[in-house]
């Protein structure tokens, strides 16, 4: 269940932009510094049953340790660092109430490209703006609408959790000046009980449609093995599957 990327482009000019990155990878690289200088190698599900409803696989418990990566004190000296990309820097708009944030703004050359790149010491999350056709943008940066983007998916996600700075900032959790919201509403109160008791109806038949699809083929790939009688088959398929978000920045 794992999601396997390939490799990047083995060259020292990558930071400056000489390669693509993808959106996965970037969000890989940034959870390093979101967790202290361990390595964060996305994956997808958190556990996966069989059809009897025992637990036949765990990330936490069946995947090795993460392997230190990066100096912790190197990594808190670089989170001290961007955090003040947030608080004065280009990302203000990225600022949450309570919680430091730290990241990185990035537009490319003609404006095809406008990355916010941010964390907390709950979660990470990349951001990117652009055409299909790698074509210009109008002016569009980092620090604009991805910042924003960021911060409205972010006010969602740290609601009803205990809110954490990232690896290596000790400072107080701030009262920050909210910046406008897009949906005029301004902060939600963070840390607090507010997500919705239910999923949505679109949610939830996403949801559904999408354990069908597992299902559907799970049971062709048992057709085809060798000395399968039937089409359709007694699939030995897990029938539960906690899928859960790419990277290890939760925590």
């Amino acid at each position: 269940m794992g999601i396997v990327n390939t490799p990047l482009t083995d060259t020292v000019s990558l930071p400056l932009g000489a390669a693509e990155v993808k959106m996965i990878d970037m969000a890989a690289g940034y959870a390093v510094f979101a967790n202290g200088g361990k390595a964060a190698r996305p994956y997808a599900a958190l556990e996966v049953r069989n059809s009897f409803g025992a637990v036949i696989y765990r990330h936490d418990r069946d995947e090795p340790a993460p392997a230190q990566v990066a100096p912790a004190d190197k990594i808190a000296i670089m989170n001290n660092m961007m955090k003040e990309v947030v608080n004065a820097g280009t990302a203000r708009a990225a600022q949450l109430p309570g919680v430091q944030v730290a990241g990185k703004t990035g537009t490319t050359n003609a404006y095809k490209d406008a990355w916010f790149n941010g964390y907390t010491g709950n979660y990470v999350g990349a951001i990117w703006f652009g055409n299909d056709a790698s074509t210009s943008m109008r002016n569009m940066t980092g620090g604009s609408l991805p910042a924003r983007t960021w911060r409205e998916i972010m006010e969602y996600a740290h609601q009803g959790i205990e809110l954490k700075n990232p690896f290596g900032i000790n400072d107080q959790k701030r009262d920050m000046t909210p910046v406008a919201s897009i949906s005029g509403s301004g902060f939600a109160t963070l840390g607090r009980p507010q997500r919705p008791e239910t999923l949505s109806r679109r949610s939830s038949e996403t949801l559904t449609d999408i354990e069908s699809m597992m299902r559907s083929s799970a049971a062709q790939l048992k057709a085809t093995e060798p000395g399968s009688t039937s089409s359709t088959g007694a699939a030995s398929y897990p029938s539960s599957v906690r899928l859960g978000p790419p990277g290890s920045a939760t925590q």
